[in-house]
């Protein structure tokens, strides 16, 4: 089982008062969530993993104007994966990597002294095929395994709407893009280990997506 904490914060641009990409305001988003995962590992070092986890949803936007407000929701997701390592030399192999998952989330209604707002999210299905690069060396006493990967990701889509008042609005979740990163795995120990990584995601088709990111985290194990 594991426990989760995020949150996440963003400027909000687009048509707004009749100007194209307008700063129209500010939204933050607090998940606290739990969940659990399987973890099944085959001859030759294929993988299963199965997750489900549940979070409840706090949702504050701001506009620029000093127009607040706040509403409650949940998210509910579940995904599978699999994948089977190539050997490509002693140090070095290369593992296909398949992935589905199934989302939905309720936002409640809310009032943001205007108009009354709703949400109506579809459920959300997507689809990952890729393949992951990695190596292994030690140095000092300490494990590394640099890797590299790609996949290509595909949201069979749905339609999202929020209705304000009287006038529905409507958007697509369908698209596809393409993720890229690199990094490392540094293994101090059995029960220590850090990891360090970048990424950069970009649209196929769809709305225009480019993401750069990257986290560090450590993990020790009892």
């Amino acid at each position: 089982m594991f426990f989760s904490f995020v949150r996440a914060t963003g400027d909000v641009n687009g048509f707004a008062l009749g100007f194209p990409d307008f700063a129209a305001g500010h939204l933050s988003i607090n998940s606290t969530g739990a969940g659990a995962y399987w973890t099944h590992i085959g001859p030759g070092d294929w993988y299963t993993d199965a997750v489900i986890v549940g979070s409840s949803l706090s949702v504050s936007p701001l506009s620029n104007e000093g127009i607040s407000a706040s509403t409650k929701g949940y998210e509910i997701g579940a995904s599978i994966e699999g994948g089977f390592p190539v050997p490509l030399t002693a140090s070095l192999s290369v593992e296909p990597q398949i992935q589905l998952i199934v989302q939905h989330v309720g936002i409640d209604d809310l009032n943001d002294g205007v108009s009354n707002v709703s949400f109506h999210a579809a459920n959300s299905v997507v689809g990952r095929i890729g393949a992951r690069v990695q190596g292994q060396f030690e140095q000092g006493g300490a494990a590394f395994q640099p890797f590299a990967t790609v996949n290509l990701w595909r949201n069979f889509g749905g339609t999202d709407y929020a209705t304000l008042g009287p006038r529905a609005l409507s958007v697509s979740d369908a698209a596809t893009a393409l993720h890229f990163d690199i990094g490392v795995v540094a293994k101090a120990s059995r029960r220590a280990s850090a990891l360090a990584r970048v990424a950069y995601t970009m649209n196929v088709n769809g709305s225009h997506r480019s993401v750069v990111g990257g986290n560090v985290g450590v993990r020790w194990s009892w």
